[in-house]
């Protein structure tokens, strides 16, 4: 999706979630029975808590009464709802001529709505899919209605995937130009050609410093940039991206920030490959700001990846705005000049960057250090406020702060002061404002049916649990003895499958004392990038690893048919606001204890290998202010 040129009420907004990894809770008893004196896995080690709510069977459908929530259409006015009430004809929210256009998001709830010329006058083009910024058939089409072609945003590779038949060409955005090197020059690319020692691109003496970078892709003789390469005392930055699906705006916010702080860009790289980008980490600059995909502990490039444990890093401050890429350790990453690496350790978003690299630069025009200003401008979005993490040189160690770590860069420690509502009738239920206000709405690619016949399985090695003991075990190598068991059992890890997490199991003495005896390896199914997540047992690969190995596992993979999603089951689908109004009651009737709702995300939904139906149905994971979670159908808002 393009980025639209205007906030509001929008009907759907893209979900960065490619690639992402989660952890997946089992309901039950890895392995064995309950014993004081086994070691267990400890939730807190690991920053992470399990909030397993229990759905009582006997509460039927129509014990959910419909939410009160205000006098204008039931409340859907002030929380910004599109239903039949707030788009009648008569405009009862008063939404006309208030900047953002209607008719699209009402059009498809009601056959009788409002007029709002006012506000949609790119309207009748393609139902005002253009003044959205959506990529569809209409607005791809070769006569380019949307007047997108030479508009400096590059459309040919998302027209590509919703018009393979034919789309508007925009050469003007998108095609390389075939000069010195095959365009390496345009898109500063560190290639043996672009390092040539006849300097093929004319780099020498243009400000940025090249030495470092091309000694690591060039194996001859390269270009002299002694003037460029000489102690200085100047701020400069680099920012890239990778041509992908997802919308760059954040790092020309970035870009345009940073120099309006005193820094000077030495290269923008809107197609970086791995070998561009090692050759920017490499360098001494002041900032390297990158957004894009991530996986765990690495960054995706153009044409690959790099890894945590595979590159050197030079620059004072480095930015990854990608999914996931700080779930593992980068502090042997730290070169000689590094100072402080930021990120996610979990799935961030492509619709909340802009805001998180405009207020990153607010904090940093305070005065505020790098690692604080991270954490102020994610801390603040429930969204990223658990998963914002970086690592910062102090002294001779390197340092994790991290959400997850519970470890602030402040003084004070960490104040949750959401707004919330109490619902449901059991008053104990509370509930974001933000999450009953939102509007976005899950649209599945797919139509998914899991294998009935697939059915749980585990196992306890003999003598498992005395393998469990102290010993000389790294989460990394944990990974490895789990890769190799499941390559001997089951083929691998299954292509779909990706590392939710690696908890330490923790054996605790009478007197207190704490050993680490053995990790759990976590994986989690992925579908279309989105995880497949129930309240009951869902789909993982779960391996308790010991010194000496695999000691227990725990596995339900079923096989999938996938079908393309039917057009017509989108407008079955509620927001996420609609859904959680509608399952409120029922969640707060289950719990026993106080429950606060601060996040949701977009999963594949699953009953489990019980079910009475075996479909993957769109949901809503809803996050608790603990870590905990329950999973709702996105269709129904129940409970799955």
């Amino acid at each position: 999706m393009r980025s639209p040129s205007s906030t509001g009420r929008l009907h759907y907004l893209h979900w960065c979630f490619l690639p992402l990894a989660m952890i997946f809770w089992l309901t039950g008893c890895l392995v064995g029975d309950d014993d004081e004196n086994r070691p267990h896995s400890d939730p807190d080690s690991a920053g992470q808590a399990d909030l397993s709510v229990d759905l009582p069977s006997e509460l039927a459908p129509d014990q959910v009464e419909d939410p009160v929530v205000g006098p204008l259409c039931d409340g859907a006015c002030e929380a910004s709802l599109y239903t039949e009430c707030t788009c009648a004809p008569d405009d009862p929210c008063g939404w006309q001529g208030d900047g953002i256009c209607d008719v699209p998001y009402c059009s498809e709830i009601t056959s009788t709505y409002y007029q709002d010329s006012a506000d949609c006058q790119t309207g009748p083009v393609c139902d005002g899919q253009c003044g959205l910024g959506q990529y569809t058939e209409c607005t791809c089409g070769p006569d380019d209605p949307c007047g997108w072609s030479s508009d400096g945003y590059c459309d040919e590779t998302s027209c590509a995937v919703v018009r393979p038949s034919g789309y508007f060409a925009d050469p003007a955005d998108c095609e390389v130009q075939e000069g010195t090197c095959n365009g390496e020059c345009d898109t500063g690319q560190y290639t043996e050609c672009t390092c040539g020692a006849d300097d093929p691109c004319g780099w020498a003496g243009n400000g940025t410093c090249d030495q470092q970078a091309c000694n690591g892709v060039s194996t001859g003789t390269h270009f002299d940039d002694s003037a460029d390469c000489s102690t200085t005392t100047q701020d400069t930055y680099v920012v890239t991206a990778v041509r992908d699906d997802l919308d760059n705006t954040d790092m020309d916010l970035m870009a345009t920030g940073l120099r309006n702080l005193g820094m000077t860009q030495t290269a923008q790289n809107t197609n970086v490959s791995t070998s561009a980008l090692t050759g920017y980490l490499s360098q001494e600059l002041t900032v390297l700001y990158h957004t894009g995909h991530g996986e765990s502990g690495e960054v995706l490039t153009s044409n690959g990846s790099i890894h945590y444990n595979q590159v050197t890093i030079n620059v004072h401050h480095t930015v990854f705005a990608t999914c996931l890429t700080l779930a593992r350790s980068w502090a042997q990453a730290f070169g000689d000049t590094a100072q402080t690496i930021l990120g996610y350790t979990d799935v961030s978003y492509d619709y909340t960057d802009d805001e998180v690299a405009e207020d990153f630069l607010d904090e940093l025009g305070r005065g505020k250090g790098y690692m604080e200003a991270w954490y102020l401008a994610n801390d603040s979005q429930w969204w990223l406020s658990d998963r914002w993490a970086g690592y910062v040189r102090e002294g001779s160690s390197i340092v994790e702060y991290s959400a997850r770590r519970n470890n602030y860069p402040t003084a004070s420690t960490k104040q949750l002061d959401p707004t919330l509502r109490q619902v449901g009738r059991s008053g104990r239920l509370w509930i974001a404002e933000s999450l009953l206000s939102d509007r976005r709405r899950f649209e599945p690619a797919q139509q998914v049916v899991a294998d009935p016949q697939a059915i749980p399985a585990g196992q306890l090695m003999p003598g498992g649990w005395s393998l469990l003991t102290a010993g000389p075990i790294t989460p990394d190598q944990a990974v490895n003895l789990a890769e190799t068991f499941a390559d001997s059992q089951f083929g691998g890890p299954d292509p779909d499958a990706m590392l939710a997490d690696v908890i330490p199991v923790i054996s605790r003495t009478e007197s207190g004392e704490e050993t680490t005896v053995g990790y759990m390896v976590r994986y989690a199914r992925m579908l279309d990038g989105l995880p497949i997540r129930g309240n009951r047992t869902a789909d993982h690969l779960i391996l308790l690893v010991g010194p000496q190995g695999v000691v227990a596992w725990s596995r339900y993979w079923p096989a999938l048919d996938v079908a393309p999603a039917l057009t017509a089951d989108a407008g079955t689908i509620l927001s996420v606001g609609e859904a959680i109004s509608l399952a409120a009651d029922r969640i707060s009737m289950s719990v026993k204890g106080e429950i606060q709702l601060l996040d949701a995300r977009p999963v594949y939904g699953t009953r489990g290998p019980n079910a009475s139906s075996f479909d993957l149905v769109p949901a809503y994971e809803l996050i608790d202010h603990a870590g905990g979670a329950v999973v709702i159908d996105a269709r129904t808002g129940l409970p799955l």
